[in-house]
């Protein structure tokens, strides 16, 4: 595509525009990249972007019990007003709203504008070349580190501890702009332990992204994540602590639990440790799931099915811990894993799903001496040759 095409564009000619919709009903790291390189381009565009957004996911047919009639209705009225400029438009969609509120309801509206943020927020972070893991905070600044294991700490003030050194935004961005968020990269290899301004510990997996906010000052602590992360929330009952992944929202008060959601992955999994917390997709009709502990819920991308199961929490959690623990898993699984975590390509040949591995892997061990555990117990081939590692039946 091109991004000149665009650059006149109102906001319901990018609402009504079939590639534009496409991307956001069903978003990719191809339209991903498009779509960030045409903000780059046109900052002075994004928000009749994000407007459009909101015009697109408010009328997605995602629940069943809502009548293909009323949708049909509801596309008519959008049609019939493609001409009539932005206010007709926009008149219209707020009419259907105001007669569909029982259904949507005006907080759906505004959690879809704060779910469709901007796409780099969800950028996959094995695409980046760089070994180090990165700090960029709100104001544009950016501060590298190269640690295996680092911590990071959100003070009050506005200032970030990074392994105890401080860094500090030049000018507060919060007082012109509340939604400024700063964000900590970690390349696949690294991994960070992270401490927010309200408390809240963050585990952050190897290959993971988090946006936050210096300062949670509105109504409810929102953080957007890719990759996989540990989270023990800080207890706040008047203000809840909202996770948001391309595709799920996670909403709790004071809980611990775990979240996956790499870009590559078919699923994405939430497991619940301690407390309780609902689960719904980025849709504006979407419904919401409660978690109970010791549940794991993962939504099959393909499908927008939810799946339900009981897993050994130590299995899931053990990474946080420093080693892998594994039951009959896959062992196309347990390679990408390992891939992830100490940055080493792995490449297996077909087939390998049906051969499964069990054991514990302590992850302070080089990779090497970690695979010979996996070929000796799995009857596996694994050769070293270029920098890569193959395996074999």
């Amino acid at each position: 595509m091109n991004t000149e095409k665009y650059t006149s564009c109102t906001t319901d000619e990018f609402a009504l525009d079939k590639a534009f919709s496409d991307w956001v009903l069903s978003p990719g790291r191809e339209t991903d990249e498009f779509w960030a390189e045409f903000l780059q381009k046109h900052p002075e565009k994004k928000s009749q972007i994000k407007d459009a957004a909101i015009i697109v996911k408010a009328f997605q047919p995602v629940e069943e019990e809502v009548p293909s009639d009323r949708l049909e209705e509801i596309l008519g009225e959008i049609l019939r007003d493609t001409h009539s400029g932005r206010r007709r438009l926009v008149y219209s969609v707020l009419k259907v709203a105001a007669v569909s509120i029982a259904v949507l309801g005006i907080s759906g509206l505004l959690i879809l504008r704060n779910s469709h943020r901007d796409p780099d927020l969800f950028t996959h972070v094995s695409d980046e070349k760089s070994e180090q893991g990165r700090v960029v905070l709100s104001d544009g600044s950016t501060y590298t580190f190269d640690t295996e294991q680092t911590t990071i700490k959100q003070t009050d003030a506005g200032k970030i501890l990074i392994n105890q050194d401080t860094v500090e935004v030049a000018a507060n961005p919060m007082k012109s702009n509340p939604d400024a968020l700063n964000q900590i990269i970690i390349p696949y290899g690294l991994r960070s332990e992270v401490t927010l301004s309200d408390g809240t510990h963050i585990w952050l997996n190897s290959g993971s992204k988090l946006s936050y906010p210096a300062e949670f000052t509105g109504k409810t602590r929102e953080v957007y994540l890719s990759g996989e992360a540990f989270f023990d929330v800080e207890s706040d009952t008047e203000k809840a602590f909202h996770v948001i992944t391309r595709d799920i929202r996670i909403a709790v008060l004071g809980t611990r639990f775990n979240v996956t959601s790499y870009e590559e992955d078919a699923g994405i999994q939430t497991v619940l440790l301690t407390g309780k917390v609902n689960i719904r997709k980025n849709t504006i009709l979407a419904r919401n799931e409660e978690i109970l502990p010791g549940e794991r819920v993962v939504l099959n991308r393909e499908s927008g099915a939810f799946v339900r199961d009981r897993p050994d929490l130590q299995y899931v959690t053990s990474w946080v811990y420093g080693y892998l623990i594994f039951e009959k898993e896959p062992t196309p699984t347990v390679f990408k894993k390992l891939e992830r975590y100490y940055n080493q390509p792995i490449i297996t040949e077909e087939g390998l799903s049906q051969i499964t591995f069990s054991g514990k892997l302590d992850l302070k061990e080089n990779l090497n001496e970690v695979l010979e555990i996996i070929a000796f117990a799995s009857s596996l081939t694994i050769t070293l040759d270029n920098g890569h590692y193959f395996v074999k039946q």
